[in-house]
């Protein structure tokens, strides 16, 4: 009797311990279905990361739980060069954190798996962790123990989840489990997400182009072309704030047009010759990504802002493309930005068909103008020669032709000189301004193959272009063939 009773209540027991855990299982399934719904239904990576904390033990973590993207997937022993930290929960300063790590400095990275979490259960005597990761961990991050678990999604293993722990701890093995479920489920949204922004951007590029082509194509004043571009770039890009430079023409003049939101981040470019760029000098007409360090970034924050002519690496992130027709380059075109890491080859992509099309609306400006500037040369030269034809006085008809040349070419001085008699000088016949008067009056006059512009003109019956050039604070005249 007793037998028969002790059997009757080991198997209620045994019932009652397989219903609990069947409830419990059912209960474990629902969560585990509660949490892939609401990282399904995510719209951001807060979203995503705070349901992993939620349902998971990440949400134990005391001190860091973070999203990590690799810049490409990790595919067998090519490992990516850095990761970025995509979303981050902490309790930690976030001013005393970085966003981006460069995997190569820490040895240990090779021993992660897109199969299986690494765990670190005393960071400060795990043999298999390098300096670098020790100092990261157990230095900067505060921990003492931490969990890194894969995001892998359809066969690519795109980044990481890694959480740190104030203390050490161990993590059961129905725990790691339930993390690797729902990161695994997590990285498929995430990679949604980033194909989503990718396309957005895509489209966003296609619309900045055919914008910037509608604008290009309307406009034949170098200026306002320049400005219309700039402003197209501007409304239709992520890339903010930024500085828009282009220089054109064999002189290397900039047209500089900033419409960066700090007093201090203009960059100072300078020109080509004794304060040409070192940029520029190392620049060898193919797109250009430069980047400053963190700690150059700081320091010309912090220093007084001068600009000296020289370039000063003002900018944490710089890319340069070359306007170019056919084989000829006639021109740069580069955007500066303060944010780190701002430019990707994306942009490179991006920035070359822009500056296809720059080139392109530039070049057909340049001979719009030619073309304009050669009409009204031609028109003056005819209304000349027609007051050549109707004007007897001598004196009228050069005070008429000095007038007509500032007039119509927007000259700020013009005048005429006259050989004598005896052809050995140059004698002031008339000019524009009262100066120029006072000079006539007074039989102003340069000797002919004398050291002066007109002795050298006269007597070598050839024109001459002169040029300014500031040397010290004093302007030269320096003669161009």
């Amino acid at each position: 009797m007793v037998t028969a009773v002790a059997d009757q209540v080991a198997l209620a027991l045994e019932n009652a311990r397989l219903f609990e855990q069947t409830q419990m299982s059912l209960a474990d399934t629902r969560a585990l279905y509660e949490a892939s719904a609401q990282i399904n239904s995510a719209t951001t990576l807060d979203e995503i990361l705070s349901v992993l904390r939620q349902h998971t033990e990440l949400g134990q973590a005391d001190l860091i739980v973070a999203l990590n993207l690799f810049d490409t997937p990790w595919v067998g022993d090519r490992m990516p060069e850095v990761t970025e930290v995509a979303m981050r929960w902490t309790t930690l300063p976030v001013e005393s954190l970085s966003t981006r790590y460069s995997l190569a400095r820490f040895p240990a990275a090779r021993l992660l798996r897109p199969d299986e979490p690494f765990v670190v259960t005393d960071i400060e005597h795990d043999e298999r962790l390098d300096d670098a990761v020790r100092q990261l961990y157990g230095g900067t991050f505060q921990g003492r123990s931490a969990l890194l678990v894969p995001l892998v999604v359809a066969g690519q293993w795109i980044g990481f989840v890694d959480a740190v722990w104030s203390e050490c701890r161990e993590f059961a093995e129905s725990d790691l489990r339930r993390i690797m479920l729902l990161s695994g489920q997590a990285a498929t949204a995430v990679q949604t997400r980033r194909l989503f922004e990718q396309t957005q951007a895509r489209v966003q590029q296609l619309a900045a182009l055919n914008e910037i082509s509608r604008a290009a194509s309307g406009l034949l004043e170098t200026d306002r072309l320049l400005t219309a571009i700039r402003e197209q770039i501007r409304a239709s890009s992520r890339w903010t704030p930024f500085s828009w430079a282009c220089m054109i023409s064999k002189h290397a003049s900039f047209l500089i047009q900033s419409v960066m939101t700090m007093a201090s981040s203009t960059a100072c470019l300078g020109t080509t010759g004794a304060g040409c760029p070192q940029l520029w000098r190392d620049f060898s007409g193919e797109p250009l990504l430069v980047e400053y360090s963190s700690e150059d970034r700081d320091r010309i924050l912090l220093a007084p802002s001068k600009h000296d002519g020289r370039y000063r690496p003002g900018v944490c992130f710089a890319h340069l493309r070359t306007l170019r027709i056919g084989d000829r380059v006639i021109g740069v075109m580069s955007v500066q930005s303060y944010a780190p890491h701002a430019y990707t080859q994306e942009h490179v992509g991006l920035m070359m068909a822009i500056a296809n099309q720059v080139a392109v609306a530039l070049e057909n400006t340049r001979l719009f103008e030619q073309a304009r500037h050669r009409a009204l040369q031609l028109a003056t030269a005819s209304e000349a020669g027609r007051a050549a034809t109707s004007i007897l006085d001598m004196n009228e008809l050069l005070q008429s032709v000095v007038e007509l040349v500032c007039q119509r070419f927007g000259y700020d001085h013009a005048s005429v000189f006259l050989l004598d008699e005896t052809g050995q000088f140059a004698i002031l016949r008339d000019a524009t301004g009262a100066a120029s008067q006072q000079l006539k009056q007074g039989g102003y006059q340069f000797a002919v193959g004398g050291q002066s512009l007109v002795g050298w003109v006269t007597s070598k019956g050839r024109s001459r272009v002169v040029t300014p050039l500031v040397s010290g604070g004093v302007t030269r005249l320096c003669r161009a063939g």
